[in-house]
């Protein structure tokens, strides 16, 4: 059994990919690729919109070193796996690359793979410009008027820099296969990377039915952050129509 992780990072399209894989699953079934369903989520995916992936369950149990859990998570998927006559198991979830980047948690991830008989892992990792980044997080996270100011909000929860130095400096260590691209925006250049080159996938893939997560402009996001001190229904109304 391959294991493939699609592990983030944030505002990289991953809702994006993680609806194409939920709506084309039983294109990805006939290449012997599983995506497995994301529980309550899964609607969402299907409907094109934000959503966890597939694997928040698994990400949440890194988190709290709960490898009992892990395992069980992924011995399921791998069961529903070769229930459908298939040879990968791909699982996404953009928040995986900031458990992964913690203590030793790759290491112990590895190593309960091995000891699962499960050699053949690969990964694959979006990166943006950091600064681009920053921008785009602060965006999505200023939707709703809430967030700090702009010049504050980096400082205090821009964790990505740090993450991600850790992240590859244990990956190195641990000579993991990973695969690592720079996010564009350019059409179905992300698909092609996880379809066609990581997993060989060649069929049309059927598109979500709407964009997925469409930015704000900083005037907007302005506007809505005043809006919220004094009428926060406003605010998070305005927000949900803006964000359409």
């Amino acid at each position: 059994m391959k294991l493939f992780f699609h592990i983030g990072t944030e505002r990289t399209g991953s809702s994006h990919l993680q609806s194409l894989s939920a709506i084309n699953r039983s294109v990805l079934q006939q290449n012997g690729i599983w995506f497995p369903s994301g529980g309550r989520k899964d609607t969402l995916m299907l409907k094109g919109e934000i959503s966890p992936g597939n694997s928040q369950n698994l990400t949440d149990a890194l988190n709290t070193n709960n490898f009992t859990d892990c395992k069980s998570f992924i011995a399921q998927r791998i069961k529903e796996a070769k229930e459908k006559n298939c040879h990968t198991l791909l699982l996404s979830n953009e928040l995986l690359i900031l458990s992964l980047a913690k203590d030793d948690i790759l290491s112990q991830l590895i190593s309960m793979l091995d000891k699962m008989d499960i050699s053949n892992i690969k990964f694959l990792l979006f990166l943006r410009d950091p600064v681009d980044h920053a921008l785009s997080l602060y965006k999505h996270r200023a939707k709703h008027g809430s967030a700090l100011d702009i010049e504050e909000w980096p400082k205090k929860h821009y964790v990505y820099g740090n993450a991600l130095a850790s992240f590859l400096n244990k990956a190195r260590s641990e000579k993991i296969s990973l695969r690592v691209r720079k996010f564009t925006k350019e059409n179905s250049v992300l698909e092609k990377i996880l379809f066609k080159e990581c997993l060989n996938v060649q069929e049309y893939l059927i598109p979500p039915p709407k964009f997925v997560n469409p930015s704000l402009s900083l005037s907007e996001l302005i506007f809505i952050k005043k809006l919220n001190r004094h009428q926060s229904y406003l605010a998070s109304f305005l927000s949900g129509k803006l964000s359409r």
